[in-house]
């Protein structure tokens, strides 16, 4: 193994800087929060079309563990839509066969105290500070030792892809007792090695945690991301993400847990399911949607790099039937935001991974006042787009065509996609919203044609300027970049820029974005050292910083 590992390192200043503005979000995060395991750069298995999990049942001494009880979560025989085989069939659309193997079952020689023990405010830490590592290394030690565990071994790269540890002790997350284990997915910090296979990372859980929390956990192996609010070590504000409506938010505890929600479009695409349609925008088209429970696809429109909306008919069908409502479910995603190697991507509403449009515009999701309504989801009659329930990219352009929801039914919906009636030609990018302004600073955008025209912008920052009229700038074809707003316009600490860009004769983007001044602006750039792993170090970062 190598003697050295290259990390990246925060600096304390920007820590400071939170403490000092978000004392109470620091006060909340202390509290409840457990940072997530460093997944930068990890090779998750996607979903597969024959997937195989190994379960390993561990019963402790209070609280004994029944196999009929694992069995069914897993298999669920005698029941219906009520087992881990039933909602991934569901989920793929009967494109994959999952094939469960339940391990004999470990009997613990102490409580689950031993590893579930929290300590100082880490949870699971145990007897011996490595808490659920310790015991799957005890389990796994005694129960797989010379065992064949190729089929585990999904994509034949050495490393078990699906290991769950299900367990008897009610969850911490439920019962409240920081004596027992809070059911998760982690990385290993080192891994197991098992004959010729690696188990690099696991799945614990309670057979009274519920079938959501087992799916929402095992989704993570996949690929999946958090998508309620997770904090790290910087928090922004406290909201609810996509809530209810989709497994990895709070949608695992729909119907007590016993029926989760279906993952989010967004999620689904993650994991390696395609079950949607690309839609060209640029053309008049009709689709019909069916619940994606039920055999039905979600559409996909592309309204900037690594930005999408989303539309699901969610309907009241299995998995889905105990969502806080039903209808068309509307998502915006940018994958521009977040951290997606850390799994904090939607830890600030203002700067999301992916949230819901909420057909009634309350932003209680994002305000924190509710986990989904039925009222969230679009019905007949509604229009969204650029006109109803308008959108807008991050880049504070105006969406170039209109939805709207023709017919809708318990079992379909038509949706009816109409462009508005001159598109521009040109893509005119600026940067993303809100936008930081030095002093004396313009404000640009970056623009993509495929000939040269005279451009028209129409852009201002107050009605005063907005008297002055447009701004002519010729451009060729290829890429170049334009002045939005010359610097005299930005002479307050705050304001907007509102108008149009387009080539003249031609259709126009539509802009809205605010700005503020700022007195220095610090490099986004990661700051990296080589240290040693074996003896102390010291290292200096210094950030860039333009401005003052």
């Amino acid at each position: 193994m190598s003697t050295w590992r290259t990390v990246v390192v925060t600096t304390l200043l920007l820590s400071a800087i939170m403490v000092h503005f978000y004392p109470n979000s620091i006060d909340d995060w202390a509290e409840n929060s457990t940072p997530p395991p460093s997944q930068e750069d990890y090779p998750y298995t996607s979903i597969q079309t024959s997937e195989k999990w190994l379960v390993l049942p561990v019963s402790f001494p209070n609280n004994p563990i029944s196999p009929s009880n694992v069995a069914d979560m897993f298999a669920g025989a005698g029941c219906s839509m009520c087992s881990a085989e039933d909602y991934i069939n569901v989920m793929t659309d009967g494109q994959t066969e999952l094939e469960i193997e339940i391990q004999e079952v470990w009997n613990a020689p102490n409580g689950v105290r031993q590893w579930g023990e929290d300590v100082g405010g880490e949870r699971d830490y145990g007897s011996d500070g490595k808490g659920v590592e310790s015991l799957l290394s005890s389990v796994v030690s005694e129960v797989l030792s010379g065992e064949n565990l190729a089929p585990w071994d999904l994509n034949n790269d050495g490393v078990l892809d699906r290991v769950l540890l299900i367990h008897s002790a009610p969850p911490q997350e439920s019962s409240g007792n920081s004596n027992s284990l809070w059911s998760h997915f982690s990385l290993l910090d080192d891994p197991l090695t098992v004959g010729e296979w690696e188990i690099e990372h696991y799945v614990v859980a309670s057979t009274d945690s519920g079938l959501g929390t087992v799916i929402h956990e095992i989704l993570h192996s996949m690929g999946a991301l958090d998508l309620y609010d997770v904090h790290d070590e910087l928090p922004t504000s406290n909201w609810n993400g996509i809530g209810d409506w989709g497994i990895m938010a709070s949608g695992n505890w729909n119907g007590d847990g016993e029926t989760p929600s279906m993952p989010s479009a967004s999620s689904m695409n993650l994991i390696g399911l395609p079950r949607f349609i690309d839609i060209d925008t640029s053309k008049e088209g009709s689709y019909e949607l069916y619940p994606i429970t039920n055999g039905g696809n979600s559409l996909r429109i592309e309204i900037a790099p690594n930005e999408w909306i989303w539309f699901t008919l969610r309907g009241d069908v299995n998995f889905d039937s105990a969502l806080p409502g039903h209808g068309i479910l509307v998502e915006h995603q940018n994958r521009n935001n977040g951290d997606e190697a850390n799994n904090l991507v939607n830890t600030d509403p203002s700067k999301s991974w992916v949230k819901i449009i909420e057909a009634d515009g309350d932003a209680a999701l994002q305000r924190g006042k509710d986990a989904g309504s039925s009222t969230d989801t679009f019905v007949e009659g509604e229009i969204i787009g650029a006109e109803g329930m308008v959108i807008r990219d991050s880049h504070g352009r105006l969406v170039t065509w209109t939805v709207s929801i023709d017919n809708l039914t318990s079992n379909k919906a038509i949706i009816n996609i109409t462009p508005i009636s001159e598109s521009p030609s040109i893509d005119v990018l600026p940067s993303f919203g809100p936008l930081e302004v030095l002093s004396g600073e313009s404000i640009y955008a970056s623009v993509h044609s495929l000939h040269a025209c005279d451009l028209e912008i129409d852009i201002h920052s107050s009605s005063s300027f907005a008297e002055d009229g447009a701004r002519l700038v010729s451009i060729q074809s290829g890429e170049s970049t334009i002045e939005l707003l010359p610097s005299i316009q930005l002479t307050n600490s705050a304001g907007y820029l509102k108008g149009t860009v387009g080539c003249i004769g031609e259709g126009s983007w539509d802009i809205d974005l605010d700005w503020y001044s700022v007195g220095h602006r610090l490099s986004t750039d990661v700051l990296e050292a080589v240290i040693p792993w074996d003896k102390p170090s010291e290292i200096t970062l210094r950030p860039n910083c333009q401005g003052e």
